[in-house]
């Protein structure tokens, strides 16, 4: 997950000129951003639901509550 986040980071960086490459201030300030980490972290929950069984859904709600607050 942080290596995305990184990544994720970089890539906002270096195509987004009015950042002038500050990863800081992306990671703090763009709402874009934030809705990236936050699909991210729902998909990395709903894969680990489906591998794991999750029998009572509980990893799929968390990952959908996740994903709403993008």
């Amino acid at each position: 997950a942080r290596r995305w986040c990184e990544e994720d980071l970089q890539a906002f960086a270096s195509k987004d000129p009015a950042a002038q490459g500050r990863t800081s201030d992306i990671a703090f300030g763009y709402s874009s951003f934030k809705a990236v980490l936050h699909y991210r972290l729902s998909h990395m929950l709903c894969l680990r639901s489906t591998s794991e069984g999750d029998p009572e859904r509980a990893l799929e709600a968390t990952a959908l509550l996740v994903s709403s607050r993008g």
